[in-house]
């Protein structure tokens, strides 16, 4: 997304934050702002979070502080977000995993419609589906084939179970009809799926393309196809799963986007 495009979300942000506070006696803000990332440094969340901290900070004339709470899928740093007094100085940047998490945990005490207070949508996601390249195909046809032919002898990674890219993969693997086994990695989230990815203890992974471009162009990764509904501007090569209209996987889209 444009930096430009950013720092007029940025006004559109604050000016929304200066609504919400305009009932408070002193000047709105006086003092930093704390922005609690879901994810780990390196993600695209990460970056995008840091872009918009860096413009709402020329903005509000007041330092706005990205704060890395990665783990349970989001869920540590929304809880963290709750624990923070309600002054509008503690919002949270995160996927539309925070909507997912509703539906799909056990825990009820929390409610993303009760106890959270949604700004604004910041960027539809690039998620994409890649491979460490030691396997012995070259496109998303030839990986599907493999599965099928290898049942149970594959493994993927996510930043843990219920998020987006579990519920991407088994959506995935229903439609191709594959088995391929999950490895949640819960603590470390995204990047250690990611470092898990590079050492071949997993095989495959679905996440938002952040660092994963580069490790593409340099060859110490492959990318099969994009989960989401468009392609990627940094790999415009690589299709969509629509796109290749594989048997089974016909239309088939992930939408991402972080708020």
């Amino acid at each position: 997304m444009a930096y430009r495009s950013l720092h007029a979300l940025a006004f559109a942000l604050i000016t929304t934050l200066i609504s919400a506070a305009a009932s408070a006696q002193e000047t709105y803000p006086n003092r930093p702002i704390e922005m609690l990332c879901a994810y780990g440094a390196g993600s695209s969340t990460d970056a995008i979070g840091r872009v918009m901290a860096n413009a709402l900070s020329q903005k509000i004339g007041q330092p706005v502080v990205v704060i890395n709470r990665p783990g349970a899928n989001g869920m540590i740093a929304v809880q963290a977000l709750r624990s923070a007094p309600p002054t509008g100085y503690t919002m949270v940047l995160h996927l539309n995993g925070i909507a997912i998490n509703q539906v799909t945990k056990r825990d009820k005490s929390f409610d993303v419609r009760r106890d959270v207070t949604p700004l604004a949508k910041v960027v539809g996601a690039n998620f994409g589906l890649f491979i460490n390249p030691s396997l012995p195909v070259k496109d998303a046809r030839e990986f599907f084939e493999y599965a099928r032919q290898n049942p149970g002898k594959l493994n993927y990674g996510s930043s843990g179970a219920g998020g987006i890219a579990h519920l991407s993969w088994e959506a995935i693997k229903v439609g191709a009809g594959v088995d391929i086994a999950h490895v949640p990695y819960a603590k470390g989230g995204s990047g250690a799926s990611l470092q898990a990815l590079l050492a071949g203890d997993v095989q495959a992974v679905i996440n938002d393309i952040g660092i994963y471009h580069q490790l593409v162009k340099a060859g110490k990764l492959k990318a099969l196809a994009m989960a989401s509904p468009f392609r990627a501007e940094l790999l415009p090569d690589v299709p969509t799963l629509a796109e290749l209209n594989l048997p089974g996987l016909e239309g088939f889209t992930a939408p991402v986007w972080i708020g």
